[in-house]
């Protein structure tokens, strides 16, 4: 309510996703894996300049700077990974690249080659909004 929030850098995005979501991303997964690939949630982004704001409206926020070895923004499925990455509905599925990896594409449902150059927190397409941060907040039961 009062003092001062801490923030690396106002342009610092980062994915968000709350524990029910992974566990339940999770108990999918293992419904339809074949062994080897990696599934990765379509999960929202957001700047973590806006997550303080939402918590703490009326707290004053500082910028520290980025350190050495931080990212403004994250990456979930790199340029290259993107080359071998399926999109469905809710997520998407890295293939290994090796020889020994003889599962199709066609073997899943409703897959189409990912259409993007990679997934990046700043680039996303889905943004977490103030609202949509308290209702998950409020849905975790995390209370002061």
């Amino acid at each position: 309510k009062t003092g001062q929030i801490t923030i690396t850098d106002e342009r610092m995005t980062r994915f968000w996703i709350t524990q029910k979501g992974a566990a339940h991303f999770i108990i999918e997964c293992m419904n339809m894996m074949r062994g080897g690939e990696v599934f990765v949630p379509k999960i929202p982004s957001m700047s973590v300049y806006e997550v303080a704001q939402t918590i703490a409206p009326s707290v004053n926020k500082h910028a520290t700077g980025i350190r050495a070895g931080e990212k403004l923004h994250e990456a979930l499925i790199s340029s290259d990974e993107s080359r071998n990455t399926l999109e469905l509905h809710g997520m998407y599925i890295i293939q290994p690249t090796h020889q020994e990896w003889s599962v199709s594409p066609d073997e899943y449902t409703n897959v189409v080659p990912m259409a993007s150059n990679g997934l990046f927190s700043d680039t996303n397409t889905s943004w977490l909004t103030p609202e949509g941060l308290l209702w998950r907040i409020n849905d975790a039961e995390i209370s002061d």
